[in-house]
Formats: C-alpha cells, structure tokens, sequence
C-alpha cells in the first residue's frame, strides 16, 4: 500500500532517496482515496509526475 508524498517508478515501486539515477521517472503521491460500493472496496492513488530536476535535488 502506497502512503501520500511517496515516490514511485513507473511500475508503483519505491523510489529510494536519493534516487539511484537521474534519467528516471518517478512520481509522487499526493491523494488517496477509498470508496465502497455495493461491497467493494476501490482504492483510487493520485500521482504528480516529479521533475527531473527536483530529482537531481535529493541527491
């Protein structure tokens, strides 16, 4: 399970800090959202593409 402000690649996997290269994609979590409808459960996760340079920054 994904928590807000977590970085992930493209596959939802996470990101380690600082990121092991700068040529990758990541994104960040920003909302999660839960709804139950007759039954089941949907969990909806909100990502924000992160720039490359706010990548090359955490390093």
């Amino acid at each position: 399970m994904l928590r807000v402000d977590e970085l992930v690649d493209m596959n939802g996997f996470e990101v380690p800090v600082p990121p092991p290269g700068g040529r990758m994609i990541a994104y960040r979590v920003w909302k999660i959202r839960r709804t139950e409808e007759r039954g089941e459960l949907d969990v909806l996760q909100y990502l924000e593409l992160v720039p490359a340079s706010e990548l090359r920054g955490m390093s």
